[in-house]
Order: C-alpha cells, then sequence, then structure tokens
C-alpha cells in the first residue's frame, strides 16, 4: 500500500493569534468590547467554539476540585498546593474565555477587516451562541473578580439584544435560581 505524505500545518488552527492587547480596564465595563488582556483570533467560529467548551470543562473541573478542597480541609485549604493551583487554572481559564469574546462578537482585526457576508454573519450569530453557557459559568465562579463579572453581563447581554438570543437574555434574568440550583450544590 503506498504511504500518503503527511500534511504539515505552519500553524496549529486550534490555537488563536493574539491581535492586540489591552493594558487597562475599560472606563465602561458593561458596554466595552473587550476586557484586560490579549484579543484572541482564530481561524474558525467553530473551533474557538468547542475551544469554549473545552475551556468550560476545565473551568467547572477546577471548581470541584477547590470546593472538594475546601470541604476536606476547611482550615488550611489556602495553604494546599492543589487549592492554589486550581484557583490558577480556573482565572486563567476565565481570561482566555474573555479573551476570545471579541472574536465571537464580531470583533475583525485590521487584516480581516472586510464587509461581512451572509454566511460570516451566520457564523458569527453561531459564535454568539456558543458562548452564552461558557460566560454563564464564568460569571458564577466563586474567584472570578466582581469587575470582570460586571464585563461578561455586559457581554450577555449584548447577546441578548444584538443577536436575538433569548437564551442570553434567560440566563441573565434567571441566573440566580437556574444556575445556583445547579452549581451551588453542596458535596455531599
Amino acid at each position: 500500500m503506498p504511504c500518503l505524505p503527511r500534511l504539515e500545518l505552519t500553524r496549529d488552527i486550534r490555537q488563536p493569534r493574539t491581535v492586540g492587547y489591552i493594558n487597562q480596564e475599560p472606563e465602561d465595563i458593561r458596554n466595552a468590547e473587550a476586557w484586560i488582556g490579549p484579543i484572541h483570533e482564530y481561524t474558525d467560529v467553530h473551533v474557538a467554539g468547542v475551544l469554549n467548551k473545552l475551556r468550560s470543562c476545565i473551568m467547572f473541573t477546577s471548581w470541584v476540585i477547590t470546593q472538594a478542597i475546601e470541604w476536606l480541609a476547611p482550615e488550611s485549604f489556602a495553604m494546599d498546593g492543589r487549592w492554589v493551583h486550581s484557583c490558577y487554572i480556573e482565572q486563567t481559564t476565565i481570561d482566555d474565555l474573555c479573551s476570545s469574546v471579541p472574536f465571537h462578537l464580531n470583533w475583525r482585526s485590521e487584516a480581516n477587516d472586510k464587509k461581512p457576508d451572509q454566511l460570516e454573519t451566520i457564523a458569527d450569530l453561531i459564535g454568539a451562541l456558543s458562548l452564552v453557557w461558557p460566560l454563564g459559568g464564568a460569571i458564577r465562579s466563586p474567584r472570578a473578580p466582581e469587575r470582570q463579572r460586571a464585563w461578561i453581563w455586559g457581554r450577555l447581554r449584548k447577546i441578548s439584544q444584538d443577536c436575538g438570543l433569548e437564551q442570553a437574555s434567560l440566563l441573565e434574568a434567571r441566573i440566580a435560581t437556574t444556575l445556583d440550583s445547579i452549581l451551588d450544590r453542596s458535596l455531599y
């Protein structure tokens, strides 16, 4: 059987490209397009959506680990290296998720600055839809800073208003009852 040549990719399509960086917190947090840190651009909206689903899983796993350590050692959990590491992973995952939001909500770098066609508009709606639940999880993180949560709320509001996605407005309106019952359960 003949051996097929192996295709070599010049760049891993799963990894985002950093196209900008925000140095300071925005003035109007609820309406700012981007959060502090890098702005990531992806090769495809579907790849970005899958990566955000993976980030959600990592975030929730870190959350469970920290809660388990807190339950096992209520007096000394903050000195446990596993707890510190899980907190770090959770926060960096939320930051990575926030770095993808401008891409999903139709932010375009100068290299890709062109008039979108109908397929790109549909892709933007798919991107916004894929952000709803990852952002909903990030906003409930006990370690996400309050200002970052306010920015995430603003992005959820933008998704519900601009894209007409009722999931985002439902999440915004009922997050206290819906996600609290799912995510804030005690371990036992």
